[in-house]
């Protein structure tokens, strides 16, 4: 199969990145011809991995997906493809994987705890405005055939907000690498890492993994060690984001 994938950044590093990067190579090694349409991305020696320049406007993030979105759709166009897959909320495509949750749903949880003023502004917010159209555009639109949820709480979120068939939304869980990710590695690197970060065996060290602290709650971490029984521990933290003091 000519199979086109979507995604701003095509990289070997961030956990929706190495997930594009795994299943792509996998379907590559399968025999499939396989299309990726990136902005940026790591250069893959698979012959059958083929990468298409998407130009993106980086002055702001409205013009940068907004951008990203119409020359996607441009491209992908030009070209016969027998799947069209994006990981990223674009103007067409036929399978649509919500990496990224259901941006309506995250938007009223995070309103709640905002001063008014705050509140005013994401609901005003042009880039927020238009993830929200794009959004719509593709669960309550008749183009996009399937969308991926990564857990049943996505499903339940998407089947809230918007308007379409339960059956076009399936949960498909993030494999693991048990190999990699196994509790019995502890006992191989736990000293180690301990060592390098200099924290003593008998503090409590706890790992934040992930980019976009905001997004992802890092504010209520923090503010929720301060009740901890334990008087010595450390927080790591491992992603890029905005640091305040």
């Amino acid at each position: 199969m000519k199979i086109a994938v979507i995604r701003q950044k095509f990289v070997n590093y961030g956990g929706a990145e190495q997930f594009v990067s795994g299943y792509t190579n996998q379907l590559a090694n399968m025999g499939h011809d396989i299309h990726i349409f990136a902005n940026q991305w790591t250069p893959s020696n698979h012959p059958n991995i083929n990468i298409h320049s998407v130009r993106a406007i980086k002055r702001n993030s409205f013009l940068r997906v907004l951008s990203f979105a119409w020359f996607a759709k441009r491209l992908t166009r030009s070209e016969s493809f027998d799947i069209v897959q994006s990981h990223e909320r674009t103007l067409s495509q036929d399978v649509y994987r919500a990496g990224d949750g259901c941006h309506r749903e995250w938007l009223e949880r995070r309103s709640r705890y905002l001063p008014i003023v705050k509140k005013l502004f994401l609901r005003f917010n042009l880039f927020h405005r238009l993830v929200l159209m794009l959004e719509k555009r593709i669960f309550e639109g008749g183009e996009c055939k399937k969308i991926i949820a990564i857990s049943k709480m996505v499903k339940r979120d998407i089947l809230k907000h918007y308007q379409l068939s339960e059956d076009r939304v399936e949960v498909v869980y993030n494999g693991v690498q048990l190999e990699k990710f196994n509790p019995s590695n502890r006992k191989l690197f736990r000293l180690e890492v301990r060592k390098k970060l200099g924290i003593s065996d008998e503090e409590v060290m706890i790992l934040f993994v992930g980019s976009g602290f905001e997004r992802k709650g890092l504010e209520y971490l923090i503010k929720s060690v301060q009740y901890m029984k334990q008087k010595e521990w450390r927080l790591v933290l491992v992603g890029k984001g905005k640091r305040k003091k």
